[in-house]
């Protein structure tokens, strides 16, 4: 078993993903954000937890933890719904980084996940899928020939000629992975998503409230590792967490206004199909939301929050201007311009 620590170079534009658009859903609707990732036969056999999957294997998340204790706040108040930011340009800058993300690899992949019983290996997928993302994007976070100009959503970052989410990051019992193909395989069964379909009876929707993307758009990255003991619980606040704020879900009267999340159109056949998506979404709310959502129960039509792609970055100064402007024209940033290092915005 081996980590993939390749140090490719990278160019600019960005993922294939939608983003920016509200529609209507309806029972027919929707296509998934992530390019379609044909998982082959001998993958899912290496890493399929066995019948009589090892419950009693347990992996050491200290050295994770301590990376979120560090680089992780909380940006809400109390009594608010959760929201948080990790600082990727402090560990993009931190010393050691290399060396750090190597030891962090190693203790996710100190044991094969075909060795987990299910909720540890959901638990271990959550937490390094959610790493992946944060060592990858501090790491590829400074714009190519952009003197110290930063990527302000993990879209737009290309790693040799290859989307953020679509190059591959790590091996896993032998076998690389990009971040589609590793959340696909991992957390999702290796299902499609496909409209009218029926995902395998082991997917967990409230995944898609766990794992994160680094935008903004996602659900909040949680301060603490997932564990496979209290996974339901944790799972369970995710979501609840998610739907209280209004980037998963806006219902008023005054102005009319019904929208959720665009995972729900994205994903729709994984809270299986539309007639059941409000259904779903009841069981996490408060009984007060709950009975407003009942007339739109039997309709099964929803709209949806446009995605937010900007990075869900700790704002320093530096960050905060640099995304209030748009970027600069090719080839004007000059070398030597500006004295200022990325500590300046911490």
């Amino acid at each position: 078993m081996s980590s993939s620590l390749e140090s490719p170079r990278i160019a600019s534009p960005s993922w294939a993903m939608r983003d920016g658009w509200r529609l209507l859903i309806l029972i027919g609707l929707t296509l998934a954000p992530h390019r379609a990732v044909a998982a082959p036969a001998a993958k899912a056999a290496k890493t399929a937890p066995g019948p009589r999957a090892a419950s009693g294997v347990r992996i050491d998340y200290t050295p994770y933890q301590q990376l979120l204790n560090e680089h992780l706040s909380v940006i809400s108040e109390p009594g608010e719904p959760l929201e948080t930011r990790f600082n990727y340009e402090a560990y993009h800058d931190q010393s050691g980084r290399d060396a750090r993300a190597e030891k962090i690899r190693r203790a996710f992949l100190a044991v094969s996940p075909s060795k987990m019983d299910a909720n540890t290996r959901l638990a271990w997928a959550i937490n390094f899928y959610n790493y992946l993302v944060l060592e990858n994007a501090s790491q590829y976070l400074l714009i190519p020939d952009k003197f110290r100009q930063r990527y302000l959503s993990v879209k737009d970052i290309v790693i040799e000629g290859v989307h953020f989410f679509d190059y591959p990051f790590v091996t896993v019992d032998s076998v690389k992975y990009t971040l589609n193909e590793f959340e696909k395989h991992f957390l999702y069964l290796d299902f499609d998503h496909g409209i009218n379909t029926q995902p395998p009876s082991g997917l967990d929707p409230r995944v898609h409230f766990a794992a994160v993307n680094g935008s903004l758009g996602a659900a909040p990255l949680q301060p603490r590792a997932f564990k496979p003991e209290s996974l339901d619980i944790q799972l369970d606040r995710a979501v609840r967490q998610s739907l209280a704020s209004p980037k998963h879900l806006i219902l008023r009267s005054d102005p009319p206004a019904f929208q959720i999340s665009s995972i729900f159109g994205w994903y729709i056949a994984d809270f299986g199909g539309a007639m059941k998506v409000i259904p779903w979404i009841q069981r996490y709310v408060s009984k007060e939301t709950s009975d407003k959502l009942e007339p739109y129960v039997q309709r099964g039509t929803f709209g949806v929050i446009p995605w937010d792609w900007k990075l869900n970055q700790t704002l320093g100064w530096r960050f905060e201007q640099q995304m209030k402007q748009p970027a600069p024209a090719p080839g004007s940033a000059k070398p030597g311009m500006s004295k200022a290092t990325m500590r300046d915005s911490i």
